[in-house]
């Protein structure tokens, strides 16, 4: 596959689901240009979180990921654009996170963003977050994206991103393939869960902190 360059600035859609009947969640992150051009996405099944909780991990996977292109990270501008109205709105510093969870997510969030040129963050209506939905919650059941031909519909056929997402690669060179290792398909309690989630990345060997 040849190795793709990324534009200055990213659009990166972000979504989380969760399954508590499983106690799982799905955790995904589309990366695009502002025409939509689509440049890989990742997703990955989690343990069980509440609803805030599994929304902010996928901001965390998309930071974390996009902040191992190392020296590159800080010429980035970002434009995250959510469906969840709680990481927006503390994402922008319109309300506090009060639970611990949140609160310690809201500032490893806010740490990772140092990393970037710019970055914001955008409410979009759950119709606009079609493929990011589809990915987390694909992934929370435990399927792979080449199982999911939904979602084809999603990708225009002269994006970067359609041939991988019809192969299952499910990342382009674009993003130097930083996919994260399979998360255990097991239960685990909420509390420690960015705990988790940090030593996954970190374990990484493309991990750099910001």
């Amino acid at each position: 596959m040849s190795r793709l360059s990324l534009p200055h600035s990213l659009v990166v859609f972000t979504d989380g689901a969760i399954r508590p009947e499983l106690g799982a969640s799905g955790l995904a992150a589309v990366v695009s240009d502002a025409s939509g051009v689509v440049y890989g996405w990742w997703a990955e099944r989690a343990g069980r979180l509440t609803c805030n909780e599994a929304e902010y991990a996928a901001v965390l996977l998309a930071l974390g990921r996009l902040a191992g292109v190392g020296r590159r990270s800080a010429n980035l501008e970002l434009d995250f654009l959510c469906d969840s109205r709680v990481v927006v709105d503390q994402m922008q510093g319109r309300a506090a996170a009060h639970s611990p969870a949140l609160r310690q997510a809201l500032g490893e969030a806010r740490r990772l963003c140092a990393a970037f040129q710019r970055v914001s963050f955008s409410h979009i209506p759950r119709r606009r977050n079609r493929l990011a939905d589809a990915l987390a919650n694909n992934a929370v059941e435990g399927s792979g994206t080449e199982n999911c031909a939904a979602l084809w519909e999603f990708i225009s056929p002269c994006s970067p991103g359609s041939r991988a997402l019809r192969s299952g690669a499910g990342q382009l060179a674009a993003v130097e393939q930083l996919a994260i290792p399979p998360a255990p398909h097991r239960s685990r309690p909420a509390q420690g869960w960015l705990g988790s989630l940090l030593a996954q990345l970190r374990g990484s060997r493309r991990w750099r902190p910001g």
